[in-house]
C-alpha cells in the first residue's frame, strides 16, 4: 500500500511542477538538520521585516500549504493515516526566488511527505522579495490526520 502511495506521489509531483523550473531544481534532502545548522550553512540570510511576513509571507505560504495539503490528500487519503508538522527553513532572495530549503524537523514521520513539501517549495517564487538582503526563516507546515476512505 506504502509503494502504492509513492507512485501517486511521485505522480502528484509531475502535476504539481511548474514549466521551465526543472534546470533551477534545488537539491532535495529530508534529512533533518537544527535551526543553528540551516543558519550556519546560509549565514547571508536575515530575519524578514514584521511587514513583509504580513503582506508577503503569510498569504502566499497560506496558498501552498493550501496546495500542498490538497496534493497529499489525494495522495494518502486511501492508503493510510497521516498528520504532523514539518518544519522547513527558507531562504528567499531579494528576487522572491526561493534561494534554499531544507527539513529542520519532520514531525510527520514520512520522508515522501518531507520531499512533496521541499519540492513544491523549491520552485516557489513569492510575489516580491525581501528588501536589502535575503530572507532566512523557518516555517511549520501542519498536516492534520487524513482519515483513510476503505473501499
Amino acid at each position: 500500500m506504502k509503494h502504492l502511495a509513492s507512485i501517486a506521489l511521485a505522480a502528484a509531483l509531475v502535476a504539481c511542477s511548474a514549466p521551465g523550473t526543472k534546470d533551477r531544481m534545488l537539491s532535495v534532502t529530508t534529512s533533518p538538520i537544527s535551526v543553528e545548522q540551516f543558519a550556519a550553512l546560509y549565514p547571508a540570510g536575515k530575519s524578514p521585516s514584521a511587514d513583509y511576513v504580513q503582506d508577503v509571507l503569510k498569504p502566499e505560504i497560506a496558498e501552498e500549504h493550501q496546495a500542498l495539503g490538497a496534493i497529499l490528500w489525494n495522495t494518502y487519503r486511501r492508503s493510510q493515516k497521516v498528520s504532523g508538522t514539518i518544519k522547513v527553513g527558507m531562504v528567499i532572495a531579494e528576487s522572491g526566488a526561493v534561494e534554499a530549503v531544507r527539513v529542520i524537523d519532520n514531525g510527520t514521520g514520512d520522508d515522501m511527505m518531507a520531499r512533496v513539501v521541499l519540492l513544491r517549495l523549491s520552485e516557489k517564487r513569492f510575489s516580491q522579495g525581501p528588501k536589502g538582503a535575503p530572507a532566512r526563516l523557518v516555517v511549520p507546515f501542519v498536516f492534520h490526520q487524513i482519515k483513510i476512505n476503505k473501499d
